[in-house]
């Protein structure tokens, strides 16, 4: 009697569990633009949800044969909802699987397109970067170990992000500042430096931005690997909102990493984009 009340327990509680599984599985299917941690950790997906229904299956059959009452009805219950998790996930891993392929395919330019385009490798000469179209003035952050070059009359403002960001915002006139429509002749650039583990990894600090996006919504219409100067490491990008495009430059400079962008006339932004570069510490 107890070892049957002991199982039955054991059944429900598993299938308690599974039923949450199950639901949070349901939903990656339809809502596929949720599934930030498949996406990120497939494996560990793979690990938790097959141990799960390898175990409630267990214990459901064994209930099942050894009760045919309540406990045997719930070790069914069990075995029905372990099934339908494995059946869940196996058609969450096609379609993410799926969906990856296509982020990851080189794709000609021919206007937009879904994801990311195949990566150019643009290289500007080391230590000759050419002058500005602009009058310049410069940027130093003597901290992480960069400088950036912008126009002469734009004003800098720096704040702090939450417990692992600065961001940097330059503007071409003062009330951009809080501007939340840019006006026309108008021009903003922000740069957010970032602690972010792991260290000095540029191509999955890219990766998770690029997923980031991917989850938002957002569509890469252009991507380039670029070495900026002085040997810089950078990858740019085009990226398309809800309606507007709008540039990104991705850099890791020390231990942080920098994530511009900008809006208005981007023709000046992304000028001023390339002109990011090192400097000693």
């Amino acid at each position: 009697m107890i070892q049957k009340k002991f199982i039955g327990w054991i059944s429900l509680v598993l299938l308690v569990v599974a039923a949450v599984i199950l639901a949070i599985l349901v939903l990656l299917v339809f809502f596929p633009s949720l599934a930030i941690l498949p996406n990120q950790n497939p494996q560990a997906m793979i690990v938790v949800s097959g141990v799960h229904a390898l175990m409630a299956a267990v214990f459901g059959f064994f209930a099942f044969k050894t009760s045919p009452g309540r406990v045997g009805a719930i070790g069914g219950l069990v075995l029905f909802v372990a099934i339908a998790i494995l059946l869940s996930f196996t058609i969450i891993t096609t379609r993410i699987e799926g969906r990856n392929a296509q982020q990851t395919s080189p794709i000609e330019n021919v206007g937009p397109v879904a994801e990311s385009t195949a990566t150019e490798m643009v290289v500007v000469p080391q230590g000759k970067l050419p002058a500005p179209s602009f009058e310049s003035q410069t940027y130093i952050n003597e901290t992480v170990g960069f400088a950036l070059d912008y126009p002469v009359g734009w004003l800098v403002q720096e704040t702090v992000v939450g417990q692992r960001g600065t961001q940097v915002v330059f503007v071409s006139s003062p009330e951009l500042f809080e501007a939340t429509t840019m006006p026309e002749g108008g021009s903003r650039m922000s740069m957010t430096i970032y602690d972010w583990d792991p260290k000095n990894d540029l191509p999955a600090y890219v990766e998770k931005t690029k997923n980031s996006w991917a989850s938002s919504g957002f569509t890469i219409l252009e991507e380039q690997a670029l070495t900026l100067d002085l040997g810089l490491a950078a990858v740019r990008f085009t990226v398309q909102s809800s309606d507007t495009p709008f540039p990104v430059l991705i850099a890791a400079v020390g231990e942080k990493y920098l994530f511009l962008s900008g809006e208005g006339d981007l023709v000046l932004v992304n000028e001023i984009l390339v002109r990011l570069r090192p400097i000693s510490q």
